[in-house]
């Protein structure tokens, strides 16, 4: 039987990314242990083969100081107790999901173990550094980061991008592996699918669900929401929590939105986001424009949002557009309100396009197929040559 071992600094709780992989290997008859952060108290059956590990909470806060020294010490821990697992029982599989990508380290050299690496590179810490700093910072941030970047793929065994736009961009920074392959976030058939038809509420019900962010612009989108509200009646739902949520929660009782206008709900399972997504009308996503967000940031929500049947409002940004034209999703300029307000009114007052939008988009589905992707990752995970018809 093989024996798989998950590491990531995220909570599997809600991280459809990691739970998508888990159950590929699940379902083959694999045996998986996921290292990670504590997940919210969660009445989730345990799923048979399956053993989770939490190694510490999740912190939440803007001190970037506090964010190293708890990457430090999730390092630390996951270190150790992965060491000690791997001489009791060694796996065939470790599966490394970044940030950071030096996680990798936590891992025995290939000396020391049988099975294979694989760097998941959620996210490409290099373009993190170009977005938040500039100056004396960028000098001295970016040739660490790059280093660590380098040494962390040149450790693996396997590299994993989370789109095409993401590991060209990798490449364009001088790094890159000889093996490698795109796993795009698509929605996990077992937990989204398409709602029958259903007429549209009026109010019209726009929502967000995942990370409440400044770079998700959510407060953009409830502004937009408020300027929208007086052509087209219209609510927004924010599903999640972060760093913005406490600042915009302020902004929208300040200005009489609160439970009016903008309602929001906390983080749910993943297996519980069909059931409360289906309810509504519209996605949206409102990325505020940076270079994370255009080549590194390809919206899992989306993906979810076209699968479950809402048709989707989104910025207009090269790594959505490269996947997504406009028949599929109705696009506004990135951070402009009166634009996105514009989008919203524009698509909500139109119900009767909605399902032509949902068709189109599913040509994106049938080019990016779950099952080819999984087969191809189960592929690349133990030495077997790459499927030829899976998307590179």
């Amino acid at each position: 039987m093989t024996r798989v071992l998950m590491l990531a600094y995220a909570q599997f709780f809600n991280d459809a990314r990691i739970k998508a992989y888990v159950h590929a290997w699940l379902d083959a008859g694999a045996t998986v242990d996921v290292y990670c952060l504590q997940d919210p108290p969660s009445t989730e059956p345990a799923s048979r083969g399956l053993r989770v590990w939490a190694l510490q909470p999740k912190y939440q806060g803007r001190s970037a100081l506090r964010y190293l020294l708890s990457y430090a010490q999730f390092a630390a821990r996951a270190h150790r107790m992965v060491r000690r697992a791997v001489r009791e029982t060694p796996y065939d599989v470790y599966h490394v999901h970044n940030m950071p990508d030096a996680l990798v380290f936590c891992i025995p050299g290939r000396r020391r173990r049988k099975g294979r690496l694989i760097l998941d590179m959620h996210d490409v810490m290099l373009a993190g550094v170009l977005s938040k700093f500039t100056g004396f910072k960028r000098a001295v941030f970016y040739p660490l980061v790059w280093l660590q970047s380098w040494l962390s793929v040149r450790r693996a065994d396997a590299l994993i991008h989370a789109d095409h736009s993401q590991m060209d961009l990798l490449a364009e920074y001088g790094i890159h592996h000889p093996r490698r392959m795109v796993y795009l976030n698509l929605p996990d058939s077992r937990w989204f699918h398409r709602r029958p038809p259903r007429p549209s509420h009026h109010p019209a019900r726009i929502v967000y669900h995942g990370s409440i962010t400044h770079r998700s612009g959510l407060d953009l989108a409830a502004e937009a929401v408020a300027l929208a509200n007086s052509r087209t009646p219209m609510t927004l739902t924010l599903i999640g929590d972060g760093e913005l949520r406490p600042r915009l929660e302020r902004r929208c009782r300040e200005a009489g939105w609160m439970n009016r206008l903008v309602f929001f709900k906390d983080f749910m399972r993943v297996e519980d986001l069909q059931a409360e997504i289906e309810q509504y009308d519209i996605g949206v996503i409102a990325n505020r424009r940076s270079l994370m967000s255009e080549r590194c940031m390809l919206p899992v929500k989306l993906m979810e949002y076209l699968r479950i049947g809402l048709p989707v409002v989104a910025p207009d940004l090269p790594v959505i557009r490269r996947y997504f034209n406009d028949t599929m999703v109705r696009y506004f300029e990135p951070d402009n309100v009166e634009q996105l307000a514009d989008a919203l009114v524009k698509l909500a007052a139109r119900p009767e396009e909605w399902p032509q939008r949902i068709e189109a988009a599913d040509e994106f589905f049938a080019t990016y197929s779950e099952e080819r992707q999984k087969a191809a990752y189960l592929a690349l995970a133990q030495g077997l040559p790459a499927m030829k018809d899976a998307p590179r």
